[in-house]
């Protein structure tokens, strides 16, 4: 039994070390090869060829009978994680695809913690916890933390510690649209990686674009608070540069407020459909963020009652945003809102609190990691 036990052991870590050797060859490959505008050209069809490699990851050297590696590979680019790897490779082998895990890194629950006083380190199902964000009413205390489903752990779906998340993000350009419930989930990625917090908007110019590097990530915030949909379709039309590996778009509170007229507003998102269809290339992933539940008690816009949010929210849904007919992953923050109410509002009742937000970016990072994984988990198979 324990020749066994070891055996299987050994084979692990002979499997391990082959994907390390495997996702840095071709991390090179991806880097060496002509860019597209795709932060990973190999997807993009760029040709394998053969590299002899070693690497440390901890401190990235390498070795290649190709091109010399550019200088943000020697400088600390990193690989996709081989543990990834390895957690795509057995999802594929379970029968599932890339699309079944991007839809089981958005899918899990609120559950109650009881016992707050005595927790070690939280199990890596669990993307959040209310730690910060304790209540009381009459007398009882409510804590509460956000766990996916049970097909995630199939696909390797874990919470990511602060440097996890950096170096899943490491090098990718990132595109925010829209207006304050965007800001807020810009503003909880820089309290992570240690980037500078956006302030409240509070001028009448739209839109207005913002850049700064947080880590390694390139991120641009593009407030967008009058005709939203309109400003939105007209910022992607005329971005010139290269185009980000993600684009979170949210759901324009802005334009409900101002408005008041559904029709219309399905009119101009589809127009919006139809711009991020046909002028953002495939190689950028795009999130869509809904705008979440207002706390009836908190809510200070009778003119926008809260129940209508919902009605709004679901036009995305009606003329085709998301997946699998079309282009967006939806970030469910109206759902995610409403399973958490009354405690993870804050006092303006329009907001999320932080813990919310770190779901979000777990769901993000989660997402992100197993689209740079899933196309080297492929080569396995020739192990």
């Amino acid at each position: 039994m324990a020749t066994k036990h070891h055996s299987s052991a050994f084979k692990l870590v002979q499997l391990l070390a082959s994907l390390t050797s495997i996702a840095t060859c071709l991390f090179v490959v991806a880097h060496t090869a002509p860019q597209t505008g795709s932060r990973w050209p190999i997807l993009a069809g760029s040709g394998l060829k053969r590299f002899a490699t070693s690497a440390s990851f901890g401190n990235w050297t390498g070795t290649t009978d190709g091109p010399a590696l550019p200088a943000e590979v020697t400088s600390g680019g990193v690989p996709p994680n081989p543990l990834d790897v390895a957690a795509a490779a057995l999802a594929a082998a379970a029968g599932l695809t890339l699309q079944d895990c991007l839809e089981a890194a958005r899918e899990g629950h609120w559950r109650r913690v009881f016992n707050t006083s005595d927790r070690g380190t939280l199990p890596l199902d669990v993307a959040s916890w209310s730690a910060s964000d304790v209540f009381e009413y009459k007398g009882e205390m409510f804590s509460y933390e956000w766990v996916w489903g049970p097909q995630a752990a199939t696909c390797g779906i874990r919470r990511r510690s602060k440097a996890e998340v950096a170096a899943t993000l490491s090098g990718a350009r990132l595109l925010l649209l829209g207006d304050s419930h965007v800001r807020y989930l810009h503003n909880w990625l820089a309290t992570t990686l240690g980037g500078k917090e956006l302030p409240k908007w509070t001028g009448s110019g739209s839109p207005i674009e913002i850049n700064q590097t947080i880590a390694t990530v390139n991120v641009t915030m593009a407030y967008l608070t009058r005709n939203y949909a309109i400003e939105s379709k007209n910022t992607l039309q005329r971005w010139n540069e290269l185009w980000p590996d993600v684009l979170v778009v949210d759901g324009a509170e802005w334009h409900l407020l101002m408005h008041k007229n559904l029709t219309a507003y399905a009119q101009t998102m589809q127009e919006l459909l139809h711009v991020l269809r046909d002028v953002v290339p495939p190689s950028t992933f795009i999130l869509w963020l809904s705008p979440p539940p207002r706390d009836e008690k908190k809510w200070d816009k009778p003119e926008l009652p809260p129940e209508w949010i919902r009605l709004y929210d679901r036009v995305a849904h009606e003329v085709g945003f998301y997946k699998p007919t079309g282009p967006a992953y939806h970030l469910d923050l109206y759902q995610m809102g409403l399973d958490c109410l009354p405690w993870c509002t804050t006092e303006d009742g329009v907001h999320v609190i932080s813990t919310v937000n770190e779901v979000l970016l777990q769901q993000v990072v989660s997402m992100l990691a197993l689209r740079q994984a899933w196309p080297f988990a492929k080569q396995v198979d020739s192990l």
